[in-house]
């Protein structure tokens, strides 16, 4: 299955290799494998973070896919039975307990907004106050979207892990898959710096 190809829209390749998995043709970059459609994606958002171009809508339809893939794997509830769940424990934490989704929601509506506010403006103080949100808000968002250790503490719920590998001294180096893998610091395919 072919993701991206080099072309008009899109600087990088991403194809099905026999055997199973993914290849970033031509990449030198330290991940060029992939087996899993998340790899996939934080890969292409490192591309996206080095300026290079990657279609919007092969970003788009991995999300969907890994969405599709987390909704096979999810117990069915009715949504009534569903809300009943976080009533409860709303309740039980006396605050508002939501899907991460939810928030993500609200986040990006709060993301557009602003845009719309900078597009708008005409006071020139003004509009160049919202732009510089705008930049900021980009770059919290692409960092949110690919950043390992924000999926650990909030997907895994794992804790910040404070002790530096005795290997790769608490720096993240890359994805590795089959051999090379850290005893100490992997999280999925990735090498944190951090023992777990």
């Amino acid at each position: 299955m072919r993701y991206c190809e080099i072309g008009n829209d899109s600087d990088v390749e991403v194809l099905g290799v026999i055997g199973g998995g993914w290849e970033c043709v031509g990449c030198k970059k330290a991940c060029e494998r992939f087996s899993t459609r998340r790899d996939i994606y934080n890969h292409l958002i490192d591309h996206v973070e080095d300026k290079q171009r990657v279609p919007n809508h092969v970003l788009r339809q991995l999300v969907q896919e890994l969405n599709d893939e987390r909704e096979a794997a999810t117990p069915k509830w009715t949504e009534a039975e569903a809300k009943d769940l976080l009533d409860k424990l709303s309740l039980y934490y006396d605050q508002p307990v939501k899907p991460i989704g939810q928030y993500c929601k609200a986040f990006r509506a709060w993301q557009t907004a602003i845009e719309e506010a900078a597009q708008r403006e005409l006071d020139p103080k003004l509009k160049e106050s919202f732009t510089g949100m705008v930049r900021d808000i980009r770059s919290v968002s692409l960092h949110i979207a690919k950043s390992n250790l924000l999926a650990r503490l909030l997907y895994q719920g794992e804790e910040l892990r404070t002790e530096p590998c005795p290997i790769h001294k608490g720096h993240w180096s890359g994805c590795v898959w089959g051999e090379g893998r850290c005893p100490h610091c992997m999280s999925g395919d990735n090498i944190t710096g951090w023992v777990r």
